[in-house]
């Protein structure tokens, strides 16, 4: 009955019925009907669902497929069956197997389409878009080429009509939408412009944002900082041959970067589920969030399996501490914890994010910390100066000692190097904590709170994106120098570490020169 509608012989083709029940999700495969049990249960199904969809397949069993019309209208039936029984109710609508992906244009297609200027194939009659909005990103990208400018005379949700700018122009375009489908097929083309090239006001259309975005989102993925608003003016320009507003560019800049880093909006509700897959995927991960009585994220703290054990393990237990402004849509700072390994590496051990440097803040990240670094009497911190940061250490972390960068000490002395009030200020300073002979506890060659400033500079480019794209760069930074620094350790064959051995033979190079007078058993005297 179905290939004398169709007018198909039989030997040429296999017919295949299938059918999907809404029960299931999009993404399921449909069921296919391979006997007559299986036709008697799809019609008692579209029985009580009253208006499911049957497709009809035609797989084509001959090399030539040229001569098959697989999309022509059937014609009437005179015959009986389950074709009669739901014809009043199920659209007609007849696919191949699967249709030719070089037919079908995505939104990725008019993206790289657009960047190589290959868009030739992308308007024409019988050309496919898998989406409305494929369909409208390859129209802007097409005008934008052929330096003309259209207006949309019919909108909607199953047609759409566009035609050139220019009334006595007969360029026009009618889109239809396949029904139960997102699917575009342009069924109509007059591509010919009878319009004059003096009456253009113009160069061509300007694309959307959304379009432009589309365009340049490659730049921004990975760890890369992108073009600004001035260098997309720019790029458009020499590329495109469009010329955008700062404007424009800007809000291009914001759509590619959300499509490539994700909106910052959703970033926070995604903090839960992320935390728990990140400790399922690193075990001895602790993490924790706060948030207000509002239910508004406030903190967040991550601080890695690895990290943990190999601190208690190798690392000199001198810890500094400091913070860093994010600078995405929301702000905030970024709080840090790190040590430095014994080749001089940095050792990042926690990371926080609050809302600024604050004795509320710093009280929550230092308290996380101390779940994972236990208070000792052996145990230093470094920091600047940072009011708030003293005061939690000495509260949280009462038996470990606090020095000070003395960077910051030398800053401040050469601004006030004029002043009489210089002592005072060295002395309120506390020598025990910036002078390294005076501390009472062990802060080896780590006088500055540079480790930390190090690691605020690698995460340069992630501060500016959304909490969770920042969180995994951390991770993936974490990842690369872990094993890079496990594969170096693996070839060293040294008792020490390559920095202390390579610090060892400088200072021997220097040091045969001199000559040394013992005054005891155990002190000599050198001679420069």
């Amino acid at each position: 009955m179905v290939l004398e509608d169709y007018e198909i012989q039989q030997n040429m083709v296999d017919v295949e019925f299938s059918y999907l029940p809404f029960d299931l999700s999009v993404d399921s495969p449909p069921v296919v009907m391979m006997n007559d049990r299986q036709v008697k249960n799809f019609v008692a199904y579209w029985r009580m669902k009253n208006n499911i969809w049957l497709c009809v397949t035609f797989k084509a069993t001959v090399n030539d497929r040229s001569n098959i019309d697989l999309n022509k209208k059937p014609n009437d039936s005179s015959e009986g069956g389950v074709d009669d029984l739901l014809c009043e109710k199920l659209p007609k609508f007849v696919s191949k197997a699967k249709p030719n992906d070089s037919n079908f244009i995505t939104s990725k297609d008019a993206e790289v389409g657009a960047r190589s200027m290959m868009v030739d194939s992308m308007v024409k009659k019988g050309q496919y878009f898998k989406s409305k909005e494929a369909l409208q990103a390859s129209l802007e990208i097409f005008a934008m080429k052929y330096n003309f400018d259209y207006r949309v005379t019919k909108s909607g949700t199953r047609f759409g009509c566009i035609r050139c700018i220019d009334d006595v122009c007969k360029w026009r375009i009618r889109a239809e939408c396949f029904e139960w489908s997102t699917c575009w097929k342009i069924n109509k083309y007059v591509g010919s412009h009878t319009c004059a090239p003096s009456r253009k006001t113009k160069f061509g259309r300007t694309p959307s944002a959304r379009t432009i975005g589309n365009l340049i989102k490659h730049n921004y993925e990975g760890v890369k900082e992108g073009p600004k608003p001035n260098d997309i003016i720019n790029i458009m320009r020499t590329e495109n041959g469009c010329e955008l507003t700062y404007s424009q560019a800007w809000e291009s800049r914001e759509y590619a970067v959300n499509e490539v880093r994700g909106i910052p909006e959703k970033s926070f509700a995604k903090i839960p589920n992320y935390l728990h897959m990140l400790k399922e995927a690193n075990p001895g991960t602790h993490t924790n969030y706060d948030i207000d009585c509002d239910g508004r994220f406030k903190y967040l703290f991550i601080s890695f399996g690895q990290s943990i054990r190999g601190f208690y393990k190798k690392i000199r237990k001198v810890i500094v501490v400091d913070g860093t402004f994010l600078k995405n849509k929301y702000k905030g700072v970024l709080l840090v914890a790190t040590a430095v390994d014994g080749n001089s590496n940095l050792y990042p051990i926690a990371f926080g994010i609050a809302d600024s440097e604050n004795d509320a803040s710093w009280k929550w990240f230092l308290m996380q910390l101390r779940v994972v670094i236990a208070d000792d009497k052996d145990l230093a911190f470094v920091s600047d100066r940072h009011i708030s940061i003293g005061k939690m250490i000495e509260k949280i972390y009462p038996l470990a000692k606090h020095g000070i960068c003395i960077h910051h000490l030398i800053g401040n002395v050469k601004l006030a190097i004029i002043s009489p009030a210089i002592g005072g200020y060295l002395h309120e300073a506390d020598v025990k904590k910036w002078a390294r002979c005076h501390f009472p506890g062990y802060r080896y060659d780590i006088n500055t709170n540079n480790p930390a400033e190090s690691i605020n500079s690698a995460l340069r480019s992630p501060r500016e994106y959304p909490i969770i794209p920042l969180l995994d760069s951390i991770r993936e930074m974490l990842t690369r120098w872990f094993y890079e620094r496990r594969a170096l350790s693996e070839q060293q064959n040294d008792p020490l570490t390559i920095e202390v051995e390579q610090k060892i033979s400088r200072r021997i190079e220097k040091g045969k020169k001199f000559k040394a007078y013992p005054t005891s058993q155990f002190i000599l005297q050198i001679k420069v």
